[in-house]
């Protein structure tokens, strides 16, 4: 398999600290692949070491073959798209406008851009009769992130970089987008390098995940590996189970019982998607619909075979 990005020796000092530290590490071509740990780990310095938004103190990222250095900068970034936390929607420009902008400045004809952008906006499942005249005020969070996603995928690059595009939205629309995320890759098979500090969302999204701690790369695996064989403790307490257990995937296993006292928190079915071990940090029982789940259930769970 042909080799998308490379990183050779990449090292970043910010005031005397490194933010990565000798990163080595090759994503190939095709691959959803998930850089994945704590705030100030050196995940986004990573990500932003491909498109030169950061310049390295040491070492060479390659982009295709070639250093990301000696590529003229934007022909470099005209060929990958860029998902933020935040949208950064232009608040004064339409939907159609802000999801058309990179194709307006390659000089794509109005007719090609506006062809290009509503089959988008239909795939995202933004109906382009109802949203391309829009202003980004008028969408929720969720669908600004869609928009995000169309102007990232219009010029058809083939790498797409996603820096915790998900992380400011609520469970369900977090979860939505994971699984577009997923069909889009499955669909379009372009390189997407995802960045998260949500070990569950890395999980569910990489074909190969990188885990990174203080500047440091600790382990390259798929999400087996990972979870099955960490490289080390520090690996092993980020993927822990207890971790990452989603209220819905321990109601799918069969555990939970049927309500009989009272719980201590009630959660809409919306809200299934969230990580249940956070849930019981504060409350003795949390319920979805008719279902209540404690502590115990979550320790089965955990230890089933």
């Amino acid at each position: 398999m042909d080799e998308m990005i490379e990183f050779r020796h990449i090292s970043k000092i910010y005031q005397g600290q490194a933010a990565v530290n000798d990163l080595n590490l090759t994503i190939d071509a095709g691959e959803l692949f998930v850089l994945v740990g704590p705030s100030g780990s050196g995940k986004t310095t990573a990500l932003k070491l491909i498109n030169r938004l950061v310049e390295p103190t040491d070492g060479d990222t390659y982009v295709r073959g070639t250093r990301a250095i000696d590529y003229k900068l934007e022909d470099l970034r005209g060929g990958i798209g860029y998902v933020l936390q935040n949208s950064a929607l232009f608040p004064n420009m339409t939907i159609f406008q802000n999801a058309g902008i990179q194709l307006e400045a390659s000089g794509v004809a109005l007719a090609d851009r506006q062809t290009r952008v509503n089959e988008l906006l239909d795939r995202v499942g933004l109906d382009h009769t109802n949203y391309a005249q829009r202003m980004p005020n008028e969408l929720s969070g969720g669908e600004q992130q869609r928009v995000g996603i169309v102007r990232a995928l219009a010029a058809k690059p083939d790498i797409i970089l996603m820096d915790e595009p998900f992380s400011a939205l609520d469970p369900l629309s977090r979860r939505s987008l994971q699984d577009l995320v997923l069909e889009l890759h499955a669909d379009l098979g372009t390189t997407i390098l995802f960045v998260t500090h949500d070990m569950g969302e890395a999980l569910r999204l990489g074909n190969r995940i990188g885990v990174m701690y203080d500047g440091v790369l600790q382990q390259v695996g798929s999400p087996q590996e990972i979870t099955t064989h960490p490289a080390n403790e520090l690996v092993e307490t980020l993927f822990s189970e207890r971790r990452i257990a989603l209220i819905q995937d321990v109601l799918d296993a069969g555990f939970g019982q049927a309500i009989t006292m009272p719980a201590t928190m009630t959660l809409m079915p919306t809200d299934s998607v969230a990580t249940l071990s956070e849930a019981l940090l504060t409350h003795d029982t949390v319920t979805v619909a008719d279902v209540s789940l404690t502590t115990a259930d979550l320790l089965r769970f955990v230890a089933r075979g």
